[in-house]
């Protein structure tokens, strides 16, 4: 599950502790936060609570609230014909697969569970295909 958090800083507004994404970054900018790169946090204005909770559910699948943490979802995802330079495989926002390169082998995010299928389990180097005649 992605670990999003958000919180009050009373006058302040409010701060958000989410994994890098650069949607929500964009998203982010657009409503006004601010990055804190001391706190490793963005801010924002407590009047824009909700536009912030909107961007991170439309992101991350949650806004951190209890009530989305207790919701389980179980998805069965047949993936074929992924570039060759695409290295995440993600679903609203949550990194379900990723493999940092084409020779290292893939790591499913935490929680997640492979089942029977193939996950190659580190790429290969493949001929270039020629053009024949039209």
């Amino acid at each position: 599950m992605t670990s999003v958090r958000i919180a009050p800083l009373g006058r302040e507004g409010m701060e958000m502790i989410c994994p890098y994404n650069a949607d929500f970054i964009r998203g982010a900018h657009r409503i006004g936060g601010e990055w804190d790169a001391a706190g490793r946090r963005w801010k924002f204005a407590g009047l824009d609570e909700w536009q912030v909770r909107k961007l991170t559910r439309e992101v991350f699948g949650t806004d951190g609230s209890a009530a989305q943490e207790e919701d389980g979802v179980t998805v069965h995802w047949a993936i074929g014909g992924l570039a060759a330079h695409e290295s995440e495989l993600s679903l609203r926002g949550r990194v379900i697969a990723r493999r940092r390169d084409r020779r290292a082998a893939v790591s499913l995010s935490r929680g997640g569970r492979h089942h029977p299928g193939r996950v190659p389990g580190v790429g290969r180097n493949r001929p270039v295909p020629r053009p024949g005649p039209a």
